[in-house]
């Protein structure tokens, strides 16, 4: 049985907005975005950074939730398979109140359902019912039905 992977952070901005790319899992307390990374070693570390905006509170409310979070990153059992990923936590407000072992809990079960699903290439996602790959711009241009699209500035006549 192979050990848990070691956790580094995450620093700069540019391995931030790759991250956006990969996989997602959301939670009532914080949304998980999950890349595997392309490198060559095998025991390359789990790396995580913490996003909490300005929406959130003041500073010492967003501080407050960023070291909750640290610490459930400590304290969570993370599967080896995590190994060599990149993965952001967009913090939200019920990270501060929730149990610290809820917390735990959802951080886990975030990172295993973000690692079960495939990473799709942008704005492609997947079909709730079958699973099936649908892309977003098809679902888009579908007119929804009853209702007739008009252009801006166009009026329709009750003829």
């Amino acid at each position: 049985m192979s050990a848990a992977p070691i956790v580094a952070r995450l620093v700069k901005r540019q391995d931030f907005l790759a991250a956006r790319k990969g996989t997602r899992a959301h939670s009532r307390a914080f949304v998980l975005q999950l890349l595997p990374r392309k490198c060559t070693q095998d025991d390359a570390p789990l790396r995580i950074g913490f996003t909490v905006t300005k929406k959130i509170g003041n500073a010492v409310m967003r501080n407050r939730i960023k070291r909750r979070l640290r610490e459930a990153v400590k304290e969570a059992a993370f599967p080896p398979a995590l190994a060599a990923h990149d993965a952001v936590i967009i913090a939200r407000i019920e990270a501060a109140e929730i149990l610290f072992t809820d917390l735990i809990s959802d951080l886990e079960h975030a990172f295993a359902k973000a690692l079960s699903r495939p990473v799709t290439a942008r704005g492609v996602r997947h079909d709730g019912n079958t699973g099936e790959l649908v892309d977003r711009q098809a679902l888009q241009k579908r007119p929804v039905r009853g209702k007739s699209r008009t252009t801006k500035g166009e009026r329709t006549t009750g003829d």
